[in-house]
């Protein structure tokens, strides 16, 4: 299956969406002493990650035009 950029883009998405699930309602003591949530934490920006470098190789335009941009 032929992924293209929007796909990437969902895929960050609902990775950032999932941290913030994983992190309501814990402080960072919390955070530190659960290797689960740490290792659930880590994998979404090893996606995040991914995603961002196959975008740049898929779509080098869209991602130089959209990198510095901040919602």
């Amino acid at each position: 299956m032929e992924r293209d950029t929007n796909t990437y883009l969902y895929d960050i998405i609902q990775s950032c969406h999932n941290i913030k699930t994983f992190t309501t309602n814990i402080d960072f003591q919390t955070y530190e002493a659960d290797s689960l949530i740490k290792s659930a934490v880590e994998r979404q920006f090893i996606i995040i990650g991914e995603s961002l470098h196959r975008i740049h190789r898929f779509d080098p335009v869209m991602y130089t035009q959209n990198r510095h941009r901040v919602p």
